[in-house]
């Protein structure tokens, strides 16, 4: 099956969202600013601004020169986000698959879609209707790849339905732009008289490469298909998530507090009924003024323990600004994972072994990061410094025991074992006798005791270096010091580890 996919663009994305609440702004000029350094400058505009010459890039003085009239507004980027993730979530109904592309755009995967509505071009009109109908200006083109369907959009007939045999036709005359470059990449082309796509075709890759960046290549690959270019669909909602609005806005930490407790206390609910348990909580508090904070934290398996929820956050709430006043607070369990109901002793008291290790885990790995606690974890293999791996420590634990290993192992592993000599016999297989470690004081050493040979093959699925051929390791124990674990490698001996 052929892939289509749709690229939209919302070019007035910002100002069409204030023009929604306040109409009269869809005919009078409006612009909207962000400060920049020691000045105002212009971020988005409206058709009836850019209309009397005001462009993004301006300073709000220089725009306001050009028109006297101009309204002028804080320029939101998180509510533009916010609202480009909602249009994403609601598309839904048109694509299995929506992806966010930049501030302004969306991909839809349309693969296998578009007949259940009458067609390619009936499918693109209906989608823009819609859009239309919340108050959104919208340009739509399909194509097989999303660099095609991106540069049709922005630089091509609106509504257009690009065959894949057809791209390279279709992209030919579109700037290049269209491509998806950085600025500096599409200025330095056209300098050189490179404006079109098409002028473009016949530059070996690895020249356009050297000359101009791998990404202005990979560009055009993916516009033609010939390179990959997979989408990542916006995330849901999280399905676990209860929210408080309050009459009058709260700042008091122990107001925040209360609410916290009976916002767990709802989330716990709601998630019994489904038999999870959260592993990550995000807590978000929304400021009169509009502003936003977000506290997450984590925990190292699926809990609905109040107290332990609870305890995490009240770590971190001194973070939380309240500005002017807090107007609403939302709790979501961003990950969750199986938790069934089960008694933890035949008498009923609860064993305290799994949950302290669980909530040290918890301290640590929401003042450090979870990633720096990590946990071994048993490998399928014989050799005994690939017989294990680090792993997160809030990874899930195989179900499995850790395996037996063949003989005894040291308490220490040396991770790159150390050259020593050894006394032994002529034969391969005769035990030492006496040891000699390399740059310590002191001369051969009597060996008590030896037993082995132990003979451990390399791994035949994954061919090691530093395991070329098979060793012969040997329990070994001085006069007066400790047990070691050495082996022997084509006449050379080593020390790779100590038991207790």
């Amino acid at each position: 099956m052929t892939r289509r996919i749709v690229s939209l663009w919302l070019p007035r994305l910002a100002t069409d969202l204030i023009a929604r609440r306040a109409p009269r702004w869809r005919e009078q000029p409006l612009a909207l600013y962000w400060e920049s350094g020691q000045r105002l400058q212009v971020m988005a505009v409206n058709a009836a601004a850019e209309a009397e010459g005001i462009l993004p890039g301006m300073t709000l003085a220089d725009a306001r020169a050009l028109f006297a009239g101009l309204g002028a507004q804080v320029y939101r980027q998180k509510r533009q986000a916010r609202a480009l993730l909602s249009l994403a979530r609601w598309l839904d109904r048109f694509s299995p698959a929506v992806a966010i592309d930049g501030q302004d755009g969306l991909f839809l995967d349309a693969t296998g879609v578009a007949h259940l509505f009458g067609g390619e071009a009936a499918y693109l009109a209906r989608i823009k209707t819609a859009i239309a109908g919340f108050g959104f200006i919208v340009r739509a083109a399909m194509a097989a790849t999303p660099g095609a369907a991106w540069a049709y959009a922005r630089y091509g007939e609106d509504g257009a339905c690009i065959a894949g045999r057809d791209a390279r036709a279709a992209l030919a005359p579109l700037p290049v732009a269209a491509l998806r470059l950085e600025a500096g990449t599409t200025r330095q082309l056209m300098r050189l008289g490179l404006s079109r796509i098409e002028a473009l075709y016949a530059l070996p890759r690895q020249a356009l490469a050297r000359r101009f960046g791998l990404r202005a290549a990979t560009r055009l690959d993916q516009a033609l298909g010939a390179a990959p270019e997979p989408l990542a669909p916006a995330r849901p909602p999280a399905p676990y998530a209860v929210r408080l609005a309050f009459e009058e806005p709260i700042g008091e930490r122990v107001s925040i507090e209360a609410a916290l407790d009976r916002l767990t206390a709802l989330l716990i609910d709601k998630l019994k009924r489904h038999g999870r348990g959260a592993r990550r909580l995000m807590l978000t508090t929304r400021r009169v003024d509009g502003g936003e904070q977000t506290l997450t934290v984590g925990m190292a398996d699926p809990t609905r323990d109040a107290d332990r929820l609870a305890r995490l956050f009240r770590e971190k709430l001194d973070d939380i600004d309240p500005g002017f006043g807090i107007e609403a607070i939302r709790l979501a369990a961003a990950e969750t994972g199986p938790l069934e109901s089960r008694q933890a002793d035949a008498l009923g008291e609860a064993t305290a072994g799994p949950d302290a290790l669980a909530q040290l885990i918890d301290a640590l790995g929401n003042r450090l990061g979870f990633d720096a606690i990590r946990r071994f974890e048993a490998q399928d293999r014989w050799q005994p410094d690939r017989s294990f791996r680090l792993t997160p420590a809030t990874a899930t634990a195989p179900d499995a025991p850790w395996p037996a290993p063949p003989g005894p192992r040291p308490l220490l592993l040396l991770r790159w074992p150390e050259p020593v000599d050894v006394e032994a016999g002529k034969d391969d297989l005769a035990a030492p006798t006496a040891l000699r470690r390399h740059g310590r004081r002191g001369n051969w050493r009597p060996l008590v005791h030896a037993a082995g040979p132990e003979r451990i093959a390399p791994d035949w699925r994954a061919r090691d270096p530093n395991w070329p051929a098979a060793r012969d390791y040997w329990r070994v124990a001085e006069a007066a010091g400790p047990r070691l674990w050495l082996y022997r490698d084509s006449g050379r001996w080593f020390l790779h580890g100590f038991f207790a």
